[in-house]
């Protein structure tokens, strides 16, 4: 019998900021996984605290969080809503509103228990009943939500006050990761606007609650005295603001003379401050790929030819570099780090190579196909330098032409997922892989949340679907290892770069913890003792 369970942490441990947990996430082989270990210090209580971020958060609806990365809607959904349940960046479950997923038949069959006496802001229960009013809501297509793809994947029901049963349409073992990295958010059910109509006055049970909210501006939070975790003294801060600030060179300049206290970022944006004792880095545990993504539905990279010839036109090395200004930075055309136990050094993408690459150009072009590449980017300084790299490499084959396309980060996310509107677009920031077997399905599964490349393969859909069931590690490998085949053969993705996400802090921030695939647990960021 496989069983995947959590269970809650003592108040020392979470004022500590850190959860133990009874098993690693859903679909692993039954190691104890470590999570990751507090950063520094236990914070003071009471407070102001600013985060720096690009953009503006497109929406409050729980439906609407895609991955757990920092920087635009995370972060402030979490302060708003909580997390029904979460993961860390090792993928370990770690319980929130929950106090326990779990299944006992192999993932087809999933119990969720609620903790009990929680309330919304509104006075509502979190419970059983607001758990299924979220999660059907989130399954009705209607609502157009990002969380319909996960949510649709399972029926759901109230067993009593305080249990939720979760059966997906086919067993599937790791659910509960899914969950966690997709639909972690719920709202008050009252609060709820009908189908196809905006929400955008958010009533949830998290660690603070909105008080003001300018698109231009940023948003202002101040303590939920009543958060579940007020018991164990959270969230430390009395009052949270994220504010805007487009440029990144403004936000680091804005964090280093006190302005702000956490921007995120990457360790290439923090090399001129390394020294300065104003300011300190907080790395993410777990790394990620930076890459370009092929629309495979494209009338141009819909031939495999057509992707290749792109690979192959692009140094690895050089584009990490000139992304992260980085003269010592090493490319990389692999899905994991050396470090991973699924790396395989000889499932990478071919080397470099012009000659190969013009001769794939004028065998589509000679068939009467225009070479003109739709190339989409969102308008961050290290993606457009990227971009103009790209451009300057391609349009060196003869036939090859580069339209690049900048638009607002913002932006990005609906051009690339909903319009389809690029031929190549570069992904911005890193694609965190603290749960590879799952990550690797919502990058390449038909329907996965990442995957706005519309790959559909169907010898993928298999080796991911393998990988999610195995029973051992050695099962595991292999369904990796044939993924990883599977996308040396079709290049659906372009690798360049493995990179880790770090936040700049003040010097007297503490108590950062970073979620999945970045975003930090807000209830648990403070200072210092003085």
């Amino acid at each position: 019998m496989k069983m995947s369970r959590l269970r809650v942490a003592g108040a020392a441990v979470v004022a500590a900021a850190a959860l133990t947990l009874a098993a690693c996430t859903g679909g692993d082989t039954g190691e104890t996984g470590e999570t990751q270990a507090p950063s520094q210090d236990t914070p003071v209580a009471g407070g102001e605290l600013t985060i720096l971020s690009a953009g503006n958060v497109a929406t409050w609806d729980p439906g609407s969080a895609f991955g757990s990365f920092p920087g635009v809607n995370w972060d402030r959904l979490y302060a708003v809503y909580g997390a029904v349940i979460s993961t860390d960046v090792d993928g370990n479950i770690v319980p929130g509103l929950a106090e326990s997923i779990s299944t006992d038949d192999g993932g087809a069959t999933w119990t969720m228990t609620m903790r009990d006496g929680v309330a919304f802001t509104d006075g509502e229960p979190v419970d059983a009943n607001a758990v299924v009013a979220n999660y059907e809501r989130f399954a009705d297509e209607a609502n157009a939500l990002a969380a319909y793809r996960v949510a649709s994947s399972f029926a759901v029901s109230a067993v009593d006050d305080m249990t939720v049963e979760i059966v997906p349409l086919d067993p599937n073992p790791v659910l509960d990761t899914l969950i966690a990295d997709n639909i972690p958010f719920i709202a008050s059910p009252a609060s709820l606007p009908e189908a196809g109509a905006e929400y955008g006055d958010p009533v949830g049970a998290g660690p603070f609650v909105l008080e003001s909210w300018d698109t231009a501006v940023g948003e202002e939070f101040s303590k939920n005295a009543d958060y579940w975790g007020a018991d164990d003294g959270l969230p430390y801060l009395d009052t949270l603001k994220f504010s805007i600030v487009a440029d990144p060179a403004q936000r680091v300049s804005t964090v280093v003379q006190g302005g702000a206290q956490i921007m995120n970022g990457y360790g290439f944006q923090f090399i001129a401050d390394a020294d300065n004792p104003a300011v300190a880095t907080f790395d993410v545990a777990s790394g990620g790929i930076r890459h370009y993504v092929f629309n495979n539905t494209s009338d141009l990279m819909s031939d495999p030819r057509a992707r290749e010839a792109v690979v192959l036109a692009i140094d690895p090395t050089e584009m990490v570099q000139t992304l992260t200004q980085d003269p010592s930075a090493e490319g990389s055309t692999a899905l994991f780090p050396s470090t991973s136990p699924f790396y395989d050094a000889s499932l990478s993408l071919p080397e470099t190579d012009l000659d190969a690459a013009q001769s794939l150009v004028d065998e589509i072009t000679g068939e009467g196909t225009d070479f003109t590449i739709n190339l989409l980017i969102a308008a961050v300084p290290e993606l457009v330098r990227a971009g103009e790299l790209f451009q300057l490499t391609l349009e060196q084959l003869d036939g090859v032409t580069v339209e690049l396309n900048q638009i607002p980060i913002q932006d990005w996310r609906a051009e690339a997922f909903d319009k389809d509107n690029f031929d190549v677009t570069f992904y911005p920031g890193v694609f965190d892989l603290n749960s590879p077997w799952v990550g690797m399905a919502n990058l390449f599964g038909v329907g996965g949340s990442d995957n706005f490349g519309n790959i559909d393969i169907a010898d993928m859909e298999q080796a991911l679907q393998d990988a999610q069931s195995a029973t051992s590690d050695a099962d595991r490998e292999a369904a990796m290892a044939q993924v990883q085949q599977i996308y040396v053969d079709e290049m659906p993705i372009g690798v360049f770069g493995i990179d880790y996400r770090t936040f700049l802090i003040g010097a007297d921030v503490t108590g950062l913890q970073s979620m999945g695939r970045g975003a930090l647990y807000t209830d648990r960021i403070g200072y210092k003792a003085e």
